[in-house]
């Protein structure tokens, strides 16, 4: 797929200017498809420290005209610019910036300036998402992800207050366009076209728009990185590589630390889990055929996730019922 050439080239250009076009399904920028929710994700993991070293010499050596000195700290920082999010993937932008510092030594300073401000503002949206996600039961809904915006408290964020740098600036003004078009997978979609300044704004609409389609970026609790929550899914961890191993995700791990958080946390686990050793011990020692054993772990599975909701609602309510059906057979 591609967008119109007065999209993608102008001397008179803005770098921080991306068109993008958003269908029920996916996004898509300068012929690259994302999910909803995925670009933010990536962009949530960024670490910016290199960035914040080079601004400040570049800041420096702009403010005293040195223009050979500023020349570069800025290819250097071109060259970061280039690894992250959404401008790796349109690497023929870094022409536009050479072409424009040919004419004007500093001419892409406020460029640089503006990214800098708008990467450091991705802190609040991490801050928005550990509040979002801080009071959750053991079981996470994720088609109620508009459920714990509102449940925490954070739907003021959605309307008239902005996760930007000033918190009394209404939400993004953005223009807005419909485009019907066959895409590279060779869907005719209808896309909502907007048009942004700068990744702030993109990066709150990309947000909402996920949350509105079930996705959401969510931090590891083993890793602490930040991953995509899709439609109907649920989990803690991701499937990155867990620290200080080689093969194991943290999701591998994370799994069985659930698993046994839970048992340990929750009575209604406790008494599965005791039940379970029992009816295994059964089988172990033959008193218990297999079809058995496998009978009573589906029943009981049944079971215990009827009555984790009903505990979930009502933690105070007699458990001896649940014991005994458990341990009948």
């Amino acid at each position: 797929m591609g967008i119109l050439g007065k999209d993608l080239f102008d001397m008179d250009y803005a770098f921080l200017r991306f068109t993008v076009l958003f269908s029920n399904d996916v996004i898509e920028i300068e012929e690259h498809s994302y999910l909803h929710g995925e670009l933010l994700t990536d962009f949530l993991n960024l670490d910016i420290s290199e960035m914040e070293l080079l601004i400040k010499k570049l800041r420096s050596l702009y403010e005293n005209g040195e223009e050979e000195q500023y020349a570069a700290v800025e290819k250097e920082l071109s060259d970061w610019i280039f690894t992250i999010p959404l401008y790796r993937d349109n690497d023929y932008r870094r022409n536009w910036l050479e072409a424009k510092s040919e004419m004007d030594t500093f001419a892409n300073f406020e460029d640089y300036e503006q990214l800098y401000s708008d990467l450091k503002m991705l802190e609040r949206y991490r801050w928005f998402l550990k509040e979002v996600f801080r009071n959750t039961t053991w079981k996470v809904d994720t088609n109620k992800y508009a459920s714990l915006v509102l449940n925490n408290g954070m739907d003021a964020f959605t309307r008239g207050v902005s996760l930007g740098a000033n918190p009394y600036r209404d939400p993004v003004d953005v223009n807005i366009q419909y485009e019907i078009m066959q895409s590279q997978d060779r869907k005719i979609r209808i896309y909502e076209k907007m048009i942004f300044e700068n990744l702030l704004d993109f990066f709150y609409v990309d947000l909402f728009k996920a949350i509105m389609k079930n996705h959401c970026p969510k931090s590891c609790k083993l890793c602490g990185k930040y991953f995509l929550q899709d439609s109907g899914l649920a989990f803690e961890y991701c499937q990155n590589i867990a620290p200080s191993e080689t093969e194991k995700t943290c999701r591998d791990i994370g799994a069985k630390r659930s698993f046994k958080d839970k048992a340990k946390n929750n009575p209604v686990w406790e008494i599965h889990q005791r039940a379970y050793k029992k009816y295994y011990a059964r089988k172990h020692k033959g008193k218990m055929t297999d079809s058995e054993f496998a009978q009573w772990v589906l029943e009981a599975e049944q079971l215990r996730d009827e009555m984790l909701e009903r505990y979930e609602r009502n933690n105070s309510i007699d458990l001896d019922e649940y014991r005994r059906t458990l341990n009948s057979k």
